[in-house]
């Protein structure tokens, strides 16, 4: 349900050099952040965490800086009728959901002897 500004979050957490830990961070605990009206007051106390500028967020947060390019890759995986994520093409098909890296390797393998 908050999709949109935690992916905001992540964004403005990445202006700080912090894209990644606020990625994990917000995967893992995203059942832990609450909806609507609180869910500002839980991304200031999350940032203060992951030792942001909590100025600079919120001030990111409140102008929803980045929700043009969060726009544009959703409605990119809509084109591609991307179903959930992970999604991966390969020689342009889609693989959804998680793929070991032994299934890849295998994949790859294959593809590898088709082409000799």
């Amino acid at each position: 349900d908050n999709s949109i500004d935690l992916a905001i979050a992540a964004r403005c957490a990445g202006e700080q050099g912090k894209y990644w830990e606020a990625y994990d961070s917000l995967f893992t605990n995203q059942e832990n952040l609450t909806g609507t009206s609180t869910l500002q007051a839980d991304l200031l106390s999350w940032s203060e965490f992951l030792k942001l500028d909590s100025a600079r967020f919120k001030t990111c947060l409140d102008d929803k800086r980045y929700i043009d390019l969060i726009k544009r890759d959703y409605d990119d995986g809509n084109k591609l009728q991307i179903q959930g994520t992970p999604t991966w093409f390969v020689n342009n098909y889609p693989i959804t959901g998680y793929y070991s890296a032994e299934k890849f390797k295998e994949l790859f393998d294959g593809i590898l002897q088709q082409t000799k």
